[in-house]
């Protein structure tokens, strides 16, 4: 922002405030996505590997997409162009930084867990055998 000339003012907190949900998403995605892996017994590093290469496309294809929408903003002229300029690239910087984070530092510091542990969990996970797709024999009574 301070490259952009873009100072605190209330469109750019305007534009921190629309973006807070998006913001902690794409983490969000990512850390359940590397869960799940630990709950099917990898190990922490292979759990933060999996787990950001399997959702990274998604979560930058939704972040791009959003970022599609409010950067062509500070192509606007006029009195609108002023007010809503500092709103628009607040909200895309933000944006950036989150997927960077995302990808980057979420899976780097996750992956240094301490045994095999789910994130819900006091207790060291047990790993459950995966399904099958064979049927099952019907039980006699």
């Amino acid at each position: 922002m301070y490259l952009s000339n873009v100072s605190l003012n209330i469109m750019s907190l305007g534009g921190l405030a629309l973006g807070v949900g998006m913001l902690v998403d794409n983490s969000i995605v990512v850390l359940e996505s590397i869960d799940r892996y630990l709950r099917d017994g990898y190990s922490p590093l292979e759990a933060s590997e999996k787990g950001a290469s399997l959702v990274g496309m998604a979560v930058t294809a939704s972040t791009l997409t959003t970022i599609c929408v409010f950067l062509p903003i500070i192509f606007v002229s006029g009195v609108a162009g002023q007010l809503f300029t500092d709103q628009s690239l607040t909200v895309t910087y933000s944006l950036l930084v989150s997927l960077l984070v995302a990808l980057t530092l979420i899976p780097m510091m996750s992956s240094g867990f301490k045994g095999a542990r789910s994130f819900g969990s006091d207790q060291p996970h047990t790993p459950q055998p995966a399904a099958t797709n064979r049927r099952q024999p019907p039980r006699r009574e």
